[in-house]
């Protein structure tokens, strides 16, 4: 099983470095991967829309490099909702 850097860095009381994303699409985590600064990368959920099959590709993308990763959706409900309201 792959470590979770952000997680062992909290354990250690290091700080941490990361990006929130609003969009799933997996070149966008491909991009913040390729600069090496960040311990993680966090998606918001409650601002854009998005299905099972993108946080699938989302999570994929993220395995590929020494980063962990969150996925945020506070608007709880449908994972449209808000991205209709």
């Amino acid at each position: 099983m792959k470590k979770n850097k952000l997680r062992e860095k909290l354990k250690e009381g290091k700080p941490t470095l990361g990006t929130r994303l609003l969009s799933v699409w997996p070149g966008m985590v491909e991009i913040v991967g390729h600069t090496g600064i960040f311990d993680y990368v966090e998606f918001l959920g409650e601002y854009s829309p998005w299905d099972l099959h993108d946080l699938e590709n989302f999570g994929r993308a993220v395995e590929l490099f020494d980063m962990s990763s969150m996925i945020s959706n506070k608007g709880g409900g449908k994972p449209t909702k808000s991205a209709l309201c």
